[in-house]
């Protein structure tokens, strides 16, 4: 059965920038570059005629090369045309998260939760964000908030992770959670530049708490790579040798700071790496 064609050049761009796989090929002159030429001059064509679309699209397509300030100015603009949609909203709170501004990220989630408290997809985006980063407090704030939402309850339980290890870990540890939190941002910052934006990964935690360690693995799916499965382990290998630096340079940032040895000394207890994922799955 053949799958469903897209009805319009914003739908195009979506099934081939925002699926789930690793990217095209960036490089000048390279597939994915002459994709991205292609839809931008659509979009630009577009924007007279249907500029809600257009600046969608400009915003797909600029988030898919990384640049997440432009994208943020098309995704704001599309928001401004039609402040009832919630697309422009999870786009901005998404592109906020992968720029790095994990605050905003969370305070624009919780806005778009108040102005669409019974649609599936914000509740789901929110919620997923809220476990990966450790938001127990706000979490369970919500929960106690929408206690009567049906779509909410049920949404919820399906998406927020069991992290009953990690939350003790918390709370008994002195780990700084804004160190925590600032590196498994730069650790999606890694992912995200080589996969789409829809695509996703599974977290294994491995927590001390006598001594203070926290581990985590990002599995990554065989799936994801498509046509490039065969170098899977270089480009994890790249991907891991790229987060490392990103890591050093928070170092840096972080030995400059007053309270330079509470931030190091979290820092030097967690650890996340890729790791493509071979795990054998249960029948």
């Amino acid at each position: 059965m053949s799958s469903s064609q897209p009805k319009s050049k914003l739908e195009e761009i979506a099934k081939l920038f925002a699926n789930e796989s690793i990217k095209f090929d960036l490089k000048p002159f390279g597939e994915g570059s002459r994709l991205i030429s292609k839809y931008r001059k659509n979009m630009n064509e577009l924007v007279q005629s249907d500029p809600y679309e257009a600046y969608m699209g400009l915003g797909v397509l600029s988030a898919y090369e990384n640049n997440y300030d432009l994208a943020l100015r098309y995704f704001d603009s599309a928001q401004r045309l039609d402040p009832t949609s919630r697309s422009p909203r999870i786009n901005i709170a998404t592109c906020m998260l992968l720029n790095g501004d994990l605050d905003n990220c969370v305070d624009i989630l919780v806005d778009t939760l108040s102005d669409f408290p019974n649609e599936p997809i914000v509740i789901g985006t929110i919620f997923r964000i809220l476990s990966m980063f450790f938001y127990f407090d706000k979490i369970e704030s919500l929960k106690e908030e929408s206690m009567s939402n049906s779509t909410f309850n049920r949404i919820v339980a399906e998406e927020t992770e069991d992290n009953f290890d990690v939350k003790n870990f918390i709370k008994s540890t002195d780990i700084n959670l804004s160190v925590l939190r600032t590196m498994k941002v730069l650790a999606n910052q890694e992912f995200f530049s080589r996969f789409s934006i829809n695509s996703s990964y599974v977290s294994n935690y491995n927590v001390d708490c006598d001594e203070v360690k926290f581990d985590e693995v990002v599995y990554i799916s065989p799936e994801l790579f498509g046509n490039m499965h065969a170098e899977k382990e270089s480009i994890v290998y790249a991907m891991n040798e790229s987060l490392q630096e990103k890591f050093v340079d928070l170092m840096m940032h972080y030995s400059l700071q007053e309270n330079s040895e509470t931030l190091l000394k979290s820092f030097r207890n967690i650890s996340i790496y890729f790791l493509a994922d071979s795990r054998i799955k249960k029948s």
